[in-house]
């Protein structure tokens, strides 16, 4: 090869080292781009999840703590006591009256008194074909919490009604401070899946994921993750959600900021507790916007690379 050849090939491998250097720069770059907008959707998915799931759980709370600011405020009524001890026909009467008064005013389903054996004695419902009066309770966790001087509260399909309600219970005492009976107040709550139907897979679950509320009413009394198999056989001993095995839509529990599969397809969730039972609001979204984002950024890189070319 004469002296002419030689020095044509060094400059061209001298360029190449330059031109491989910016190459690498603009995948690695790309790489970087394609990765920030992936995260960066991500995170404004899970923002916009939880600004929606703090909005629900403000609300829910607002509720059930109205709902418990009620209850107590009945058990003191003067015409309650009075009914559990003489049993009399107008003593029973004047606490149907604070109870039908107490039940126009928090706007709640039915206003409830029962005995220290967790008989209805007196009721705002009692005219109803499902009235509440002379049926036992004794059985439901309000019943036992309030009957040992704690204030009580419980989610749980009715007994009678069939209806899911918020239940809250309070012990009343005689002057001496005996306990002698308790007063409930429950809530249905079907109306407050109104406002989860704007959002596609938005859930009220309890501790173990069954779903008490939905913006699916067919998801309703499933459960949104597997359950343990003696946890289910207690529940529906309880009747707390009737007697139906609930059937899992997840293969696994719903984690705060993580990525679960549902109907083939990819979802964000959010999920905040709500009470100290560990009921929770638990909102899923899909993550196209994440995909799409990501495609931006592999098409900017690749618009870039073939600039370099």
């Amino acid at each position: 090869m004469n002296s002419d050849g030689a020095k044509k090939i060094v400059p061209s491998r001298i360029w190449l080292i330059p031109y491989l250097a910016l190459l690498f720069i603009v995948i690695a770059a790309g790489l970087l781009v394609t990765g920030y907008l992936g995260n960066k959707a991500k995170q404004e998915i899970l923002e916009y999840n939880d600004n929606i799931v703090s909005s629900h759980s403000d609300h829910l709370i607002g509720k059930f703590e109205k709902i418990e600011g009620g209850v107590t405020a009945l058990s003191g009524s003067p015409w309650i006591a009075p009914a559990l001890i003489s049993r009399k026909e107008q003593d029973i009467a004047n606490a149907n009256s604070v109870l039908d008064r107490y039940n126009a005013s928090i706007g709640s389903s039915v206003c409830y008194l029962m005995d220290s054996n967790g008989i209805t004695i007196a009721s705002s419902n009692r005219n109803a074909s499902d009235s509440f009066v002379g049926k036992s309770y004794q059985f439901r966790p309000y019943f036992i919490q309030a009957i040992k001087g704690a204030p009580g509260r419980y989610f749980a399909l009715g007994a009678t009604s069939f209806k899911r309600g918020f239940y809250a219970s309070y012990p009343v005492k005689d002057s001496k401070g005996k306990i002698i009976g308790i007063a409930v107040i429950k809530e249905d709550i079907d109306s407050e899946e109104s406002h989860l139907v704007k959002y596609p897979n938005c859930f009220v679950v309890d501790p173990n994921g069954i779903i008490f509320l939905s913006s699916k009413k067919e998801m309703n009394l499933k459960s949104l993750w597997p359950v343990d198999r003696e946890i289910q056989h207690a529940l529906i001993k309880s009747k707390q959600f009737g007697t139906k095995e609930f059937e899992a839509i997840l293969p696994r529990e719903a984690v705060d900021g993580t990525e679960v599969t549902f109907d083939g397809k990819n979802h964000l969730a959010s999920r905040k507790v709500i009470n100290s039972e560990g009921w929770s609001i638990v909102l899923m979204t899909r993550t196209e916007r994440v995909i799409i984002d990501k495609a931006v950024g592999v098409i900017i890189t690749i618009f870039m690379l073939s600039l370099v070319v």
